[in-house]
């Protein structure tokens, strides 16, 4: 087994290495088993080591070598790569080792708590959600002292943890209606010491590029395929059939565009 930093190769060597290969390919299908029955990560973690696998296998189909010489996939479990297939050449497993290495650095560093810029079309995103959410409050900041149902709390030190039981049952809270895991996870991965109007929207656009629609925003606007992207973590938006994720109250594809097709002409118009 070839081992750098947090990446696990278990590949077979054809005919050289046939033995340490069966015994690599056998570990390598132990852990993606373990990993389906007892799987404690949380839901950002398995986003991420999804991400992270996406990103290897869509470098490796665009290597030609690799793509046409082995058969190698990527499996990732709580960061960790492990690389199983086959390959004929000790370079091609290497080549292979470098490139997963060089993109979980990237995913790594994209996780970083560098702050997020609000540009108007980020803005005007962040108050679209709030819209869908049910916390716009036409702009003023008792949106980001909403909880779920509609009621008020004071203290924005941290996330209020209030259990609220109305149609549903939950304790989501704030501006984007963060659920107490959800703050956890994502304050303590961007380092946020409240539940402040300015951290509520750094962690906002964190879980936008998380979902993969920051990009679609920047460049394209508030479109369907970025809702679509959204709605599994806002159920108040639209799939592509549009329908909730969750088979919640959602608002229109019509509704959302048109509210941040104003709402970013307000902010451009004011900037």
């Amino acid at each position: 087994m070839l081992k750098s930093r947090n990446i696990y190769i278990p590949l077979l060597l054809t005919a050289t290495l046939l033995v340490q290969g069966c015994a690599g390919l056998i570990i390598g299908a132990g852990l993606s088993a373990a990993s389906i029955a007892h799987d404690r990560r949380s839901i950002g973690t398995q986003l991420d080591d999804t991400t992270t696998a996406g990103r290897i296998s869509i470098a490796m189909a665009n290597n030609t070598e690799i793509d046409e010489q082995t058969s190698i996939s990527a499996q990732v479990f709580n960061g960790t790569v492990l690389l199983v297939g086959q390959a004929p050449t000790q370079d091609l497993i290497q080549q292979a080792e470098k490139l997963a290495s060089a993109l979980q650095q990237d995913v790594n560093t994209d996780q970083k708590a560098s702050p997020y810029s609000i540009t108007p079309e980020r803005r005007a995103l962040l108050n679209t959600i709030r819209f869908a959410e049910g916390t716009w409050k036409d702009g003023h900041d008792l949106g980001y002292r909403t909880l779920y149902g509609g009621g008020q709390f004071e203290d924005l030190s941290k996330h209020p943890e209030r259990v609220v039981v109305k149609r549903y049952v939950s304790a989501a809270a704030g501006a984007y209606q963060f659920l107490p895991t959800t703050w956890q996870e994502v304050s303590g991965r961007l380092d946020l010491p409240s539940f402040s109007p300015e951290h509520q929207d750094q962690a906002a656009l964190h879980l936008v590029k998380r979902r993969g629609a920051l990009n679609e925003v920047d460049q394209k606007g508030l479109t369907a395929e970025a809702m679509n992207s959204l709605a599994p973590e806002w159920a108040s938006f639209p799939t592509h059939s549009g329908r909730s994720a969750y088979g919640q109250p959602v608002k229109s594809h019509a509704e959302l565009a048109s509210f941040y097709s104003k709402n970013l002409q307000t902010l451009r118009q004011g900037a």
